[in-house]
C-alpha cells in the first residue's frame, strides 16, 4: 500500500504525537491505516484519482491532492480535524484533500462506518441536525460513501 505514496517532505511519523491525538478525540486509527502513517506519515499519491458514486452531489470521484500525516502545519490530520470538527458530523477525520479543498474523511466513530471512507463537499454546508447512520446508508447531504476501509481507497484509486 505505501508504495503508492510519494512521500512527504516531512519527518516520520512521531507516534506520541499520533497517540496524544487519538487521546483527545478519544478514539483509535484502523490498523491498516496506522501502518500507512507509521510508512508514509501522509504524502503525494503516485494513482491520485477515485471513482465512486457520487451522484447526489454530482461527481463521479476526486482527485487526491494529498494525504495527510502528522507534523508541520499543511496537511495535518490534526490541525485540520479541529479546524473542521464542527462543519462535520462527530469523529469522521480528515485524511486527505483534493485540489479544490475538499476531503476525504476516515470515520473513527464507534459504530458500524468505523474505518470508512467519505468524501466531503465544502460546497454543501453540514447542518447539526442532519443523520449519519451508515447502517443504513443515510449521510448529511455534503458525504457520500467512498471505501470500506483505507486499503480498499488505496486499491481504487487509479491514474489518470
Amino acid at each position: 500500500m505505501s508504495n503508492q505514496i510519494v512521500r512527504p517532505e516531512r519527518a516520520a511519523l512521531d507516534l506520541a504525537e499520533m497517540e496524544s491525538f487519538e487521546s483527545r478525540i478519544d478514539a483509535i486509527f484502523p490498523k491498516e491505516y496506522r501502518r500507512f502513517l507509521i510508512s508514509c506519515n501522509g504524502g503525494q499519491a503516485i494513482r491520485e484519482s477515485v471513482r465512486f458514486d457520487g451522484f447526489k452531489l454530482g461527481i463521479g470521484g476526486a482527485t487526491i491532492n494529498f494525504f495527510y500525516g502528522f507534523g508541520g502545519f499543511s496537511e495535518n490530520i490534526e490541525e485540520s480535524y479541529f479546524i473542521l470538527k464542527y462543519d462535520l458530523p462527530e469523529i469522521l477525520v480528515p485524511i486527505a484533500n483534493t485540489p479544490g479543498g475538499n476531503y476525504f474523511l476516515m470515520s473513527l466513530r464507534n459504530d458500524v462506518s468505523f474505518g470508512k471512507i467519505y468524501y466531503c463537499d465544502h460546497e454543501f454546508e453540514y447542518e447539526i441536525d442532519e443523520i449519519f447512520d451508515e447502517l443504513n446508508g443515510v449521510y448529511p447531504a455534503c458525504l457520500v460513501k467512498v471505501a470500506d476501509s483505507f486499503p480498499m481507497l488505496i486499491e481504487s484509486m487509479i491514474e489518470l
